[in-house]
Protein backbone atom coordinates (compact mmCIF):
# COMPACT_ATOMS: atom_id res chain seq x y z
CA UNK A 1 0.00 0.00 0.00
CA UNK A 2 1.38 3.37 -0.94
CA UNK A 3 1.09 6.52 1.17
CA UNK A 4 -1.16 8.02 -1.53
CA UNK A 5 -3.62 5.12 -1.26
CA UNK A 6 -3.62 5.36 2.53
CA UNK A 7 -4.23 9.11 2.33
CA UNK A 8 -7.24 8.46 0.10
CA UNK A 9 -8.54 5.89 2.60
CA UNK A 10 -8.21 8.51 5.35
CA UNK A 11 -10.03 11.11 3.23
CA UNK A 12 -12.91 8.75 2.48
CA UNK A 13 -13.19 7.85 6.16
CA UNK A 14 -13.14 11.51 7.22
CA UNK A 15 -15.77 12.40 4.61
CA UNK A 16 -18.08 9.62 5.76
CA UNK A 17 -17.65 10.54 9.42
CA UNK A 18 -18.31 14.21 8.67
CA UNK A 19 -21.45 13.33 6.68
CA UNK A 20 -22.66 11.10 9.51
CA UNK A 21 -22.16 13.87 12.08
CA UNK A 22 -24.00 16.36 9.86
CA UNK A 23 -26.93 13.96 9.41
CA UNK A 24 -27.13 13.37 13.16
CA UNK A 25 -27.01 17.11 13.84
CA UNK A 26 -29.76 17.81 11.30
CA UNK A 27 -31.87 14.97 12.71
CA UNK A 28 -31.55 16.44 16.19
CA UNK A 29 -32.52 19.83 14.81
CA UNK A 30 -35.47 18.28 12.98
CA UNK A 31 -34.07 18.93 9.51
CA UNK A 32 -33.99 15.37 8.16
CA UNK A 33 -37.02 13.10 7.85
CA UNK A 34 -36.59 9.72 9.58
CA UNK A 35 -36.91 7.81 6.28
CA UNK A 36 -33.94 9.74 4.86
CA UNK A 37 -31.81 8.59 7.81
CA UNK A 38 -32.36 4.98 6.77
CA UNK A 39 -31.42 5.76 3.19
CA UNK A 40 -28.22 5.17 1.33
CA UNK A 41 -25.22 7.11 2.67
CA UNK A 42 -23.83 7.69 -0.83
CA UNK A 43 -26.80 9.86 -1.84
CA UNK A 44 -26.21 12.17 1.11
CA UNK A 45 -22.47 12.43 0.40
CA UNK A 46 -23.06 13.24 -3.26
CA UNK A 47 -25.57 15.92 -2.26
CA UNK A 48 -23.09 17.48 0.18
CA UNK A 49 -20.29 17.45 -2.40
CA UNK A 50 -22.55 19.17 -4.93
CA UNK A 51 -23.48 21.80 -2.36
CA UNK A 52 -19.84 22.32 -1.38
CA UNK A 53 -20.57 21.20 2.19
CA UNK A 54 -17.86 18.55 2.38
CA UNK A 55 -15.55 19.12 5.36
CA UNK A 56 -13.14 16.35 4.40
CA UNK A 57 -10.68 18.99 3.14
CA UNK A 58 -10.43 20.47 6.63
CA UNK A 59 -8.82 17.28 7.89
CA UNK A 60 -5.11 17.23 7.31
CA UNK A 61 -2.39 14.74 8.05
CA UNK A 62 1.28 15.60 8.12
CA UNK A 63 3.70 13.80 5.85
CA UNK A 64 5.40 12.22 8.86
CA UNK A 65 2.10 10.89 10.23
CA UNK A 66 1.15 9.54 6.81
CA UNK A 67 4.51 7.78 6.45
CA UNK A 68 4.20 6.30 9.95
CA UNK A 69 0.62 5.17 9.30
CA UNK A 70 1.70 3.62 6.03
CA UNK A 71 4.52 1.72 7.76
CA UNK A 72 2.11 0.34 10.37
CA UNK A 73 -0.42 -0.64 7.71
CA UNK A 74 2.22 -2.38 5.60
CA UNK A 75 3.48 -4.25 8.65
CA UNK A 76 -0.07 -5.31 9.51
CA UNK A 77 -0.79 -6.51 5.96
CA UNK A 78 2.49 -8.46 5.76
CA UNK A 79 1.61 -10.18 9.02
CA UNK A 80 -1.89 -11.02 7.74
CA UNK A 81 -0.42 -12.62 4.62
CA UNK A 82 2.24 -14.52 6.60
CA UNK A 83 -0.19 -15.88 9.20
CA UNK A 84 -2.88 -16.77 6.66
CA UNK A 85 -0.31 -18.61 4.52
CA UNK A 86 0.90 -20.49 7.60
CA UNK A 87 -2.69 -21.44 8.46
CA UNK A 88 -3.27 -22.68 4.90
CA UNK A 89 -0.05 -24.69 5.05
CA UNK A 90 -1.15 -26.27 8.37
CA UNK A 91 -4.38 -27.36 6.68
CA UNK A 92 -2.49 -28.76 3.70
CA UNK A 93 -3.99 -26.20 1.34
CA UNK A 94 -2.03 -24.59 -1.46
CA UNK A 95 -4.01 -21.34 -1.40
CA UNK A 96 -5.31 -18.99 1.28
CA UNK A 97 -9.08 -18.79 1.67
CA UNK A 98 -11.46 -16.77 3.78
CA UNK A 99 -11.50 -19.60 6.31
CA UNK A 100 -7.79 -19.09 6.96
CA UNK A 101 -8.27 -15.34 7.35
CA UNK A 102 -11.17 -15.85 9.74
CA UNK A 103 -9.01 -18.15 11.82
CA UNK A 104 -6.01 -15.82 12.14
CA UNK A 105 -7.65 -12.38 12.39
CA UNK A 106 -8.85 -12.49 16.03
CA UNK A 107 -5.38 -13.25 17.42
CA UNK A 108 -3.73 -10.87 14.96
CA UNK A 109 -5.94 -8.00 16.08
CA UNK A 110 -5.19 -8.77 19.71
CA UNK A 111 -1.46 -8.85 18.95
CA UNK A 112 -1.57 -5.47 17.22
CA UNK A 113 -3.50 -3.80 20.02
CA UNK A 114 -0.93 -4.60 22.67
Amino acid sequence: MTPEVLLEVFRISWAKETAKKKREKRLLEGGIPAEKMRGDDDDEEEEEEENGDSDSEEMNITDEALIASNAVMNSFLREVVHRAAAAAEEDGDSSVTGVHLERILPQLLLDFTS
